[in-house]
């Protein structure tokens, strides 16, 4: 996915600049939701008064907006903007068809993105946008992956062109560790020849990890594996979670995985906050280990 050039203090939305100089649609008042998503946390009533603290779950990021748009700033009334908006805030049926909502500025100090679908589109019909030229409209984008990430993905690509047995590089995080960052981690392997038993592992400064090995799988030659944003582990079409085994710094193996965690920290730093080892117990691969900086 490439990114494209974003302007300060505006949001990048389906290839149209809102809030930007010149753009013609121009926020009418701040952005909502750009902090931390809301969290549910399901406190017991105690019978002697309070309650107990329950578990804090991070639930849906919710970003929205108010803008309005200069359908005179050409000197001939064109409410084809409009029109263009509106069609981006079509509905988007599946839930993993997730698109990135960019921005830079906006107070903060990276070019960064959440990946939303929208949720809301509501255009205000009135005197002064059908006279004055000047429609407002409500936007809201909703993601359920409740993380704001780097604009840009950083490649830790492997055996190329040379396939490999295993291979070792580093990874850094200018922002935060978010243990539930779904895109933290974007993984391709391709089997060269026969592949058994592939693995990542991804190993950090203060002695924790996080491995998962595809235990009992065979990958011909040609064959992908890939795990993204929904954390299915397919090699090509087919799902191959059943083969998914996790082993921490606190036991494994277990079929239920912990995620890859991302560590913050800066090549600058003495030790690096995550080693990523990736290989197979036979065989030769190439590809791919990308991340994102988290907030």
């Amino acid at each position: 996915m490439t990114v494209p050039t974003l302007t300060p203090d505006a949001l990048h939305w389906d290839g149209i600049d809102i809030g930007a100089a010149g753009s013609g649609v121009y926020f009418g008042s701040g952005v909502d939701g750009l902090g931390q998503a809301p969290f549910r946390m399901g406190f017991t009533p105690r019978a002697a008064g309070g309650s107990w603290g329950g578990l804090a779950s991070p639930g849906e990021l919710t970003i929205s907006t108010d803008v309005w748009v200069d359908a005179d700033h050409t000197g001939t009334r064109d409410f084809s903007p409009l029109r263009i908006i509106r069609l981006a805030m079509a509905a988007r049926l599946s839930p993993w068809d997730e698109l990135p909502l960019y921005w830079s500025d906006l107070m903060w100090d990276a070019d960064v993105c959440a990946f939303v679908r929208p949720s809301r589109c509501e255009v205000a019909t009135d005197e002064q946008g059908v006279y004055g030229g000047a429609p407002g409209l409500d936007l809201q984008w909703v993601g359920g992956d409740p993380t704001i990430y780097s604009a840009d993905e950083t490649s830790g690509s492997f055996g190329s062109p040379t396939p490999v047995a295993s291979d070792e590089f580093e990874a850094y995080n200018a922002g935060g560790l978010v243990p539930w960052a779904r895109r933290a981690f974007r993984v391709r392997i391709t089997a060269h020849g026969t592949v058994t038993n592939p693995f990542v592992r991804v190993d950090h400064a203060d002695g924790t990890f996080e491995s998962i090995t595809w235990a009992g799988l065979t990958m011909t030659s040609g064959q992908v594996l890939t795990q993204g944003d929904d954390l299915t582990s397919r090699v090509q079409s087919r799902v191959v979670d059943y083969a998914r085994r996790c082993t921490t710094e606190v036991g494994g193996p277990t079929k239920a995985p912990r995620l890859w965690q991302l560590h913050p920290g800066t090549a600058e730093d003495y030790t690096p906050p995550n080693t990523i080892t990736v290989g197979c117990a036979s065989g030769l691969i190439s590809g791919f280990v990308k991340t994102r900086d988290t907030y």
